[in-house]
């Protein structure tokens, strides 16, 4: 993102996705802070009307 974002002559976004986890953390957050990337979180809670296609127990 560095490299490329003085080559891009607009305004853009970088969107994180990631599954919250049990202690409320979100790993993308935290990687996102370490490369001084700014966060904000927004949120789009899934209400889980569909069948999950995987398994997220451990």
């Amino acid at each position: 993102m560095e490299y490329i974002a003085p080559e891009v002559d607009s305004v853009f976004t970088l969107n994180l996705i990631s599954v919250v986890e049990k202690d409320a953390s979100t790993p993308a957050k935290k990687i996102a802070e370490e490369m001084g990337v700014p966060v904000s979180i927004n949120a789009k809670v899934n209400v889980g009307l569909g069948r999950p296609l995987a398994s997220l127990d451990d």
